[in-house]
């Protein structure tokens, strides 16, 4: 819908403009309005089953969970246009907002990531469609992580209803699709991993295996080294619960800072010279005083005994030649 397009609930008639498209979903549009009670998110489907299922999952969800948008209300309008209105979540998408946060910020990004994740899995559901344009990080002191589609939400042990190939554990050949915690610490793990390293379209039409083999050589090129074997561990499925994943993933963090902290330390107790060599061009320290030469007595020996030897074979040629 263009901007401006004024949207009139059927049943609570209320009015709504269109401020702009927020994004596309597998069966639906959202769109930022505004509402007689400020900004809001609007998500409209083609099919009134479909609004009606997502509607009754954000109530559930959001009743017993934080990290989901709150429900406004659920409405329909002439011709054939279904929707619900939600809380506006302001952030950025993940991928997006990890290449402008600090190492630090970005280690608490993911810890907070983990926790909604934890949050979500205690009402036995997987979030399943874990996608960057789906997990939104907002501005704040310490980073907040928000949830903001629940189309792909799905009730644990049921099959995985939607997913976005390279978020999930099927198209890697790393496990089912069926719903359950480590199909979603999978695609986080894999979330953390293309926010360095970015999988080609070309995997699209590769085997299981030569997806695999991409993703173990592109594990090498992730920057932090500490986190590396963790996210190994996810992806094979040795860890199945996101508590664990987020404990892990502290003492992880605390490995790299220590050994930040190690290089600081190395450098600054050798600092580079002031001085230079003209002969060479490298640095050098400059003595902070004058050092006095030390006597080499092996060298003195050498030449006393040389001078002896000189004075006893001119003594011996001078009796010889009678001089004496």
């Amino acid at each position: 819908m263009p901007q401006g397009t004024k949207v009139v609930g059927k049943w609570t008639n209320t009015v709504l403009y269109v401020e702009q498209h927020l994004g596309s979903g597998a069966n639906g549009q959202v769109y930022l309005v505004r509402s007689p009670a400020g900004r809001a998110a609007m998500k409209v489907c083609p099919s009134s089953s479909d609004i009606a299922m997502e509607w009754g999952l954000l109530e559930k969800l959001s009743a017993r969970s934080s990290v989901f948008p709150k429900p406004m209300f659920i409405d329909d309008c002439a011709p054939d246009l279904y929707f619900y209105v939600m809380e506006w979540i302001a952030g950025e998408p993940f991928h997006r907002a990890a290449k402008n946060l600090s190492p630090t910020q970005f280690h608490d990004v993911v810890g907070a990531l983990l926790a909604g994740f934890a949050e979500l899995h205690a009402t036995g559901h997987g979030f399943c469609d874990i996608k960057p344009e789906n997990i939104l990080v907002s501005a704040t002191t310490p980073p907040s992580i928000r949830f903001v589609d629940v189309g792909g939400v799905t009730q644990f042990g049921r099959s995985v209803r939607q997913y976005t190939p390279f978020y999930d554990r099927g198209f890697w050949g790393l496990g089912s699709r069926k719903a359950d915690a480590s199909y979603d610490l999978c695609g986080v793990a894999l979330a953390v991993l293309f926010t360095s390293v970015q999988p080609p379209d070309v995997l699209l039409g590769k085997s299981p295996e030569q997806r695999k083999e991409w993703l173990w050589k592109a594990l090498r090129k992730f920057p932090s080294a500490s986190y590396v074997p963790l996210i190994q561990r996810v992806l094979r499925g040795e860890v199945l619960d996101a508590l664990q994943f987020q404990r892990e993933w502290a003492r992880a963090g605390s490995a790299t800072a220590r050994s930040r902290k190690n290089v600081r330390a190395a450098s600054a107790a050798h600092p580079p010279s002031r001085s230079t060599s003209a002969a060479t061009g490298k640095h050098r320290a400059a003595p902070s005083r004058r050092l006095h030469r030390q006597v080499d007595w092996t060298e003195w020996l050498m030449w006393t005994s040389l001078g002896m030897a000189v004075m006893v074979t001119m003594t011996a040629w001078a009796s010889f030649l009678g001089l004496l």
